[in-house]
């Protein structure tokens, strides 16, 4: 995001470049790189356009930087964009042709793998702390009074008491440390019987 939470507030002085793919909220205007543009599926798009040099060619990453950058790269790209078929714009498919995760207009094979072992990665919470699933993807929106907070968690509150019965408490603690009036948390899980489930809790 192009703005720090509460808790990074103190380390304003020290920004000096912004690049982001949401919303811009005017912040850091002086920054001596400020690249945020809220049309583009993928940061990491952004991101690779400026190890290039600034151009749209991303060909130009191929064997450049190494497999272990284009791994970070692609794992951002395949996930933001839903394989392509989500928000995705011509700056993100030519990433991922610079990164072989297009054949054509569709995803290659190794692109829908990756995509497939992350999903099931990022939905694995059980080693994780309340605090740490918190953290996981949380969102913030609004200052002061009208401040508010989205933590979404993928999995049950039922399950999230087995593993922490104390997770109310650490809902509150980590509202409180954001400086949050109101905090919720989204939860998406599968059922026994294999059926997509929501759940919230205010």
């Amino acid at each position: 995001h192009n703005k720090l939470g509460v808790a990074q507030s103190w380390l304003s002085s020290a920004v000096i470049g912004v690049v982001d793919h949401h919303e811009d909220t005017g912040s850091y205007k002086d920054a001596a790189l400020r690249v945020v543009d809220d049309k583009i599926g993928t940061c990491c798009a952004l991101v690779a356009r400026e190890m290039v040099g600034g151009g749209d060619d991303l060909g130009a990453l191929r064997g450049t930087f190494g497999k272990e950058v284009a791994l970070l790269l692609g794992a951002a790209l395949v996930l933001d964009t839903r394989l392509f078929k989500g928000k995705c714009t011509d700056l993100d498919r030519a990433l991922g042709r610079a990164l072989g995760y297009l054949e054509g207009e569709e995803a290659s094979g190794v692109a829908a793998g990756r995509m497939k072992k992350l999903s099931e990665a990022r939905e694995d919470v059980r080693g994780l702390t309340s605090n740490e699933r918190l953290r996981k993807d949380y969102k913030r929106w609004g200052e002061g009074a009208k401040a508010y907070g989205i933590a979404t968690v993928p999995c049950s509150l039922h399950d999230w008491k087995a593993d922490d019965p104390n997770w109310v408490s650490e809902v509150a603690a980590y509202g409180s440390k954001e400086g949050l009036p109101l905090i919720l948390t989204m939860h998406t899980y599968t059922d026994t019987h294999g059926a997509f489930r929501r759940q919230l809790s205010v």
